[in-house]
């Protein structure tokens, strides 16, 4: 793979003439980053080759119908040759990309990530394998955009940085490279995902002096037990504003106690009527156990193969 230089504007303007503005994306162009994506890229880095640098990937998602908002809600990783910089397993590319387009056909790929501080000379050459491989097969007309995450940990923030990767060529000697314009990337979990960072966030924090931490094993009968103290509890509700229903048809006077405690309930019981799971989230839900259950059974069946193809491999040998 041919690696294009990346070209800066400076060095543009002054052998092509170009201004920053001829070569800026538009100005509305911005992206949205889920806790998902995010964190498909910090797990493929964690299980990284310890002799890797870093990691890259294809970033899915929607687009608005300008083209200026993206919307990244996933990413899948691209396995990079060990004997060849910039070297791509094709094979595994494509059937990453054909799987992910049955489970959710919606979701297109929108451009690539990569794990560093920088970009380097390498990054010319595998966006252009991105947008002719995978963006331009889609059917798009827009540039692919590159996210890098800065993984080094060197600040309290998670370096987050957006670019799009425009191609240009130099008049003056006519070298052909990209140049890298950033634009604003957000972090911005979804609406779904944020109960999942709160059980995160809340197993990392210790309580008590003692780290909190997630159980290794939720069965049935762990189901049984907190359906069963829910209950309780709701039996117990019930049972107190009976009570002071009753009170009250009696004309008996309420303690100011009597009447927080009322009234914390009240705003209590409102807070879980208003958070009630509505016929979107069940659809939603059941989509996703679908596409769940495709990935499942797509991955048991190329276990199958491979075990076939074990066995016929082990019969050979055995022959000879």
């Amino acid at each position: 793979m041919s690696a294009p230089s990346i070209l800066s504007l400076p060095q543009l303007q002054k052998n092509a003439g170009l201004t920053a503005n001829a070569l800026a994306p538009p100005a509305s162009l911005a992206a949205r980053v889920s806790a998902l994506a995010l964190l498909s890229i910090l797990d493929h880095w964690t299980h990284r080759d310890i002799d890797a640098p870093r990691v890259v990937g294809a970033l899915l998602g929607t687009r608005s119908e300008d083209g200026t908002v993206l919307d990244i809600t996933d990413a899948f990783p691209i396995v990079l040759l060990a004997d060849q910089e910039l070297a791509i397993d094709v094979d595994f590319a494509n059937t990453m990309h054909q799987l992910r387009r049955r489970t959710n056909s919606k979701e297109v790929v929108l451009g690539w990530y990569s794990t560093g501080s920088a970009l380097d000379e390498t990054s010319p050459g595998l966006h252009d394998w991105f947008e002719a491989n995978l963006i331009s097969t889609a059917g798009s007309f827009h540039h692919g955009v590159h996210l890098l995450v800065d993984t080094s940990l060197a600040s309290d923030d998670l370096g987050v940085q957006g670019f799009i990767g425009l191609p240009v060529t130099t008049l003056a000697d006519g070298i052909q490279g990209r140049v890298f314009v950033p634009f604003p990337v957000q972090v911005a979990p979804a609406e779904h995902e944020i109960s999942g960072l709160e059980a995160i966030a809340t197993a990392a924090i210790p309580r008590n002096h003692n780290h909190a931490a997630l159980p290794q094993h939720f069965g049935p009968d762990d189901v049984h037990q907190r359906v069963t103290k829910l209950e309780h509890v709701v039996d117990a509700s019930i049972q107190y504003v009976e009570a002071t229903l009753a009170a009250l048809k009696a004309k008996k006077a309420m303690t100011g106690a009597e009447a927080a405690t009322l009234n914390r309930l009240g705003h209590t019981l409102a807070r879980v009527v208003a958070a009630r799971t509505d016929a979107t989230d069940l659809a939603r839900m059941d989509d996703e156990i679908r596409d769940l259950k495709t990935v499942l059974d797509l991955a048991a069946q190329a276990r199958k193969q491979m075990q076939v193809a074990e066995l016929v491999m082990y019969g050979a040998a055995f022959k000879v």
